[in-house]
């Protein structure tokens, strides 16, 4: 069965000493009661599970687990010395969350036991500010954890002085990040904010850009579900007052329409007065949000053919300059065996007038292109 996924940034979280949670080598430390359902946390023995009898997430010895399915988990932990009793790389090439514990886990040992490549360079340190660091091969952690494609990668050091880190320990920071590997709904995977257009005097200039967003909270085992937002910001420089946009719109068109579906896409065609915000429906309870601000009135006209994969919106007015038009779609992507890749184009234009002519801008074409 297909996991619950989240596609974060590359996140390293390093924390020195943890002030919730106790480090003790005797197993008396409390165990956290959070929601920890599809979650399965291996430990060597049985006394081990023993220790773990109040936790929330199913606790199993390496013997127990190896006689389960457990694709049927959308998150596994296991003390690194038993990796080679699993196959981690079919796990992790179907989307299951792993975790590997111990006193030395090193980005080595983690990418060789689940099969993948190597960890990007994003980092979001305790603060959550975002830098960036190189996740080297030879880095050592206490805990490792990561899900394919995504570019998420969560490690943790704490440090031990007065002994071992009990496995109450390892199960409450994993259970931790797990609840917040499941608190983030839907998130941005890829973008270029940084699309424009403009005139060959550069006196009309239309500013654009597009975010590919995935919802990670869905269990449909056979589709993964996405949105596409695409803004447009028109804008009329010095020198150029006597012109005014008239005329902006957006098409995106998905690619591979046989296994790339639409389910819902926004605006419909109406007219505006100064601004709207809606919210697409994007599979279960996820939803894609989308909004526009203006001055003054606003027609859209939507054509759309969610068969074909295509959607058009054209925005018109007097006057369209320094306004914000935001369109979207949610869709589904069919799940095959292998890896999945989602294709998209985009595509911005517009018009203006002047005293006594009429410019085009675009059309301007972008490619969407996300393998995960």
């Amino acid at each position: 069965m297909k996991k619950i996924m989240s596609i974060l940034i590359l996140c390293m979280m390093v924390s020195l000493v943890s002030s919730a949670c106790a480090i003790n080598g005797d197993g008396t430390e409390p165990v956290l009661s959070l929601n920890g359902h599809g979650l399965l946390f291996i430990v060597p023995t049985m006394s081990e599970k023993e220790q773990l009898s109040s936790a929330s997430a199913d606790i199993d010895t390496v013997g127990e687990a190896s006689a389960k399915n457990l694709l049927d988990y959308r998150a596994i932990a296991l003390p690194v010395d038993y990796v080679d009793h699993f196959n981690l790389s079919a796990l992790y090439k179907n989307n299951v969350l792993i975790y590997l514990y111990g006193e030395q886990v090193s980005v080595n040992a983690y990418i060789n036991a689940v099969g993948t490549d190597s960890f990007g360079t994003m980092y979001e340190d305790i603060t959550g500010t975002p830098s960036k660091v190189l996740v080297a091969q030879e880095q050592v952690f206490q805990i490792i954890g990561s899900v394919p494609g995504n570019d998420r990668f969560a490690a943790f050091i704490d440090a031990a002085p007065d002994g071992e880190i009990s496995n109450t320990h390892f199960y409450n920071m994993i259970l931790s990040d797990y609840v917040r590997f499941l608190a983030v709904p839907n998130t941005v995977v890829k973008s270029d904010l940084n699309v424009s257009l403009s005139t060959s005097g550069e006196y009309q200039v239309m500013n654009c850009g597009w975010i590919l967003e995935r919802n990670m909270d869905e269990i449909d085992p056979n589709a993964d579900y996405f949105g596409i937002k695409a803004k447009m910001n028109p804008i009329v420089l010095g020198g150029g007052q006597v012109a005014r946009f008239t005329e902006v719109y957006t098409e995106i068109q998905l690619g591979d329409t046989s296994k790339q579906h639409i389910y819902l896409s926004s605006p419909s065609s109406t007219t505006y007065d100064t601004s709207y915000s809606l919210s697409i429906g994007g599979g279960g309870e996820w939803e894609l949000s989308i909004s526009g601000s203006f001055s003054g009135e606003a027609t859209i006209n939507r054509s759309a053919n969610h068969g074909s994969g295509n959607v058009k919106w054209t925005f018109t007015s007097g006057s369209l300059n320094d306004g914000e038009y935001e369109t979207g779609l949610t869709f589904s992507r069919d799940v095959t065996s292998g890896s999945q890749t989602v294709k998209a184009n985009v595509t911005f234009g517009g018009k203006t007038k002047g005293w006594s002519s009429s410019t085009t801008l675009g059309p301007k074409t972008v490619s969407i292109v996300y393998p995960y």
